[in-house]
């Protein structure tokens, strides 16, 4: 933990209860992260946190320094994540280049975050600051491109237990398109590799996968790709069952496969069955 934190960051986590975390520095600047989930936005429990001291800002123009938080990110491969820009000083002339929704950064100077650090409702006031610079459809929590997890996945929570509650079944989880379904299997897999003791943990995309081969050769190439050279030499059938048995016992206490996009790897190998 630094021996100074930013006095925002200090309020929030000693007297109101965030999580906060210091992270390493990078191109001179001091990185925290702030869980926000709580809030039920698009934002993660590992919100990204920019101190921009005074020195920063007098060695550097405004341009130059927004050229350094660009490459902060990209260094930190923060991606499309919000990311908070605590500027020492005015912000300003900041928030003339930072209101693209392409940076996809919310910056509060110094006058914002004493506003924080005095309120008798700083939560309120941060989340104030937050909206007032992200578009809502920046802030709503639901994604339609991509699957979430952990901090951005909530619900479903009645699917999720009885899936964990029944470790030794199989489950199969069928719905439209968009759905959620990804993300389900997703969140499940996460708390599956997370507990760690509750087996070994194999994800596959099927949706490429049209044969039984197919299937069987990336299931190899997940748990020991030394042993795709023997696969050819083999009768899939007596061998593979063989396979599984001796990774089970190499993986104890059991092989867990989470199989995503089934459909067409379902539709191939039916034949006439309806």
């Amino acid at each position: 933990m630094p021996k100074i934190w930013p006095p925002i960051l200090r309020r929030l986590s000693d007297e109101v209860g965030y999580r906060v975390e210091a992270g390493e520095p990078c191109l001179g600047f001091e990185l925290f992260s702030i869980d926000l989930s709580g809030w039920k936005l698009k934002l993660s429990n590992r919100t990204p946190v920019v101190w921009a001291q005074a020195t920063d800002l007098e060695c550097s123009s405004t341009q130059h320094l927004l050229q350094s938080l660009s490459d902060v990110r990209r260094e930190r491969d923060w991606g499309r994540q919000t990311a908070l820009v605590l500027v020492d000083g005015d912000s300003r002339p900041l928030l003339g280049y930072t209101s693209s929704p392409l940076y996809n950064l919310v910056v509060i100077g110094q006058a914002e975050q004493e506003r924080v650090v005095s309120s008798r409702r700083p939560s309120g006031e941060l989340l104030d600051l937050i909206s007032a610079q992200l578009p809502v459809s920046t802030l709503a929590p639901y994604e339609t491109r991509a699957p979430v997890t952990g901090s951005r996945f909530f619900g479903r929570e009645y699917e999720v237990q009885r899936i964990l509650s029944n470790p030794d079944t199989n489950h199969a989880l069928l719905g439209i398109r968009r759905i959620g379904k990804t993300s389900l299997l997703r969140e499940v897999e996460r708390i599956y590799r997370e507990g760690g003791e509750s087996g070994h943990v194999v994800y596959l995309d099927c949706s490429d996968l049209l044969s039984t081969e197919d299937y069987i050769r990336e299931v190899v190439r997940k748990l020991n790709p030394r042993e795709l050279v023997r696969m050819h030499l083999q009768q899939t059938v007596f061998w593979f069952p063989n396979f599984l048995e001796r990774m089970a016992h190499a993986h104890k206490p059991k092989l867990v496969f989470f199989l995503d996009e089934i459909d067409n790897l379902v539709l191939m190998q039916r034949g006439d069955w309806e």
